[in-house]
């Protein structure tokens, strides 16, 4: 049997996609929200950083 290849063409700025990665971004992080507090809080205060460019980084997702 022959290997085939299926394409996918997905419109990353179709508002029904971006909600779907939004809400699935939004379940990933609630997942392991207590356990990241729990690593941040375990790390000496100075080496801590605040990601303020969370929208880059979402940007990049979709």
């Amino acid at each position: 049997m022959a290997a085939s290849t299926e394409v996918n063409n997905v419109d990353h700025r179709a508002p029904d996609v971006q909600r779907l990665v939004y809400s699935m971004y939004r379940k990933m992080l609630s997942g392991y929200n207590d356990q990241a507090n729990e690593i941040v809080d375990s790390l000496p205060r100075e080496i801590v950083q605040e990601d303020a460019d969370i929208y880059r980084h979402l940007g990049e997702v979709l």
